[in-house]
């Protein structure tokens, strides 16, 4: 494994020792395994680290050995910093303007049977926030992962995937705004806070993990420009390979990563 550059502050920013050990599966000097290869590459996919952590190969005495390289890519970082910084604003601004808009709206007040006093205007105000998260959203996530698979990106294709998209982005901002509202009106969670921080990051892992299986659809509809499949063909055919949790594979470290963390950093409390 090549030496981390100490002085280089984005490497200790970015990813540490530790961290690399929990998503490279093979250490220095093994001999190439397609499996190990696999499995690492879709970690470093799932942890959003394609932006540091790169894979080569060295070929001695007719074998293969990979090798692992921590290069800053500024071009990714860009694309996936800038559009993170806008779809969270939107998408927190869209639920709060809507929830506050429908307070005195007996409809959206209506609260919905064995939900323990679960307002309607919470579920559309999160339905409408993943829509405009996944509006804002799909054109950056589009290029990102392209640069992430050294593909080139189009104009035309910007909003390739976009229905895997929504249908991740609507689950994961309705499932955590509903449990949110569900805590903060049954438990006294919220009212520390090592209580908010904790169910926030909770309701964010719970939320990106009944949502992960569009998000493998969606990376397979953006990296395959020459197949047509639907979201719904995909999740198919992955659980016919892969069984039922074929559905949540690469879930682990994708929400370990800052993925959950991004959720509450930007919720205030109301």
């Amino acid at each position: 494994m090549n030496q981390v550059d100490e002085s280089q502050t984005w490497v200790k920013r970015s990813i540490n020792s530790t961290q690399l050990k929990r998503i490279i599966n093979f250490k220095e000097g093994d001999i190439y395994s397609l499996e190990k290869v696999n499995q690492s590459l879709l970690n470093i996919y799932a942890t959003d680290q394609f932006k540091t952590v790169n894979l080569t190969f060295d070929t001695t005495a007719n074998k293969v050995y990979p090798k692992i390289e921590l290069v800053k890519n500024n071009k990714y970082t860009f694309s996936s910093e800038l559009g993170g910084s806008i779809f969270r604003g939107v998408q927190f601004g869209v639920y709060e303007a809507l929830y506050t808009e429908w307070e005195k709206n007996s409809f959206f007040r209506t609260k919905i049977p064995f939900t323990m006093g679960l307002e309607l205007r919470v579920v559309f105000a999160g339905i409408a926030s993943g829509t405009g998260r996944a509006l804002v959203e799909c054109p950056f996530e589009y290029s990102k992962v392209q640069r992430q698979t050294y593909q080139k990106w189009e104009y035309k294709d910007l909003y390739r995937g976009f229905f895997a998209l929504w249908c991740r982005s609507t689950g994961l901002m309705t499932s955590y705004f509903i449990l949110v509202d569900f805590f903060r009106r049954n438990t006294n969670a919220y009212k520390h806070d090592y209580g908010l921080f904790l169910m926030n990051g909770l309701c964010a892992a719970i939320g990106f993990a009944v949502v992960w299986p569009f998000e493998i659809a969606k990376n397979y509809i953006q990296t395959h420009k020459n197949e047509h499949l639907g979201v719904w063909s995909i999740l198919k055919r992955q659980v016919r390979e892969n069984g039922f949790f074929g559905l949540f594979r690469g879930s682990l470290p994708g929400l370990a990563d800052r993925k959950s963390t991004r959720l509450n950093s930007s919720h205030d409390q109301r």
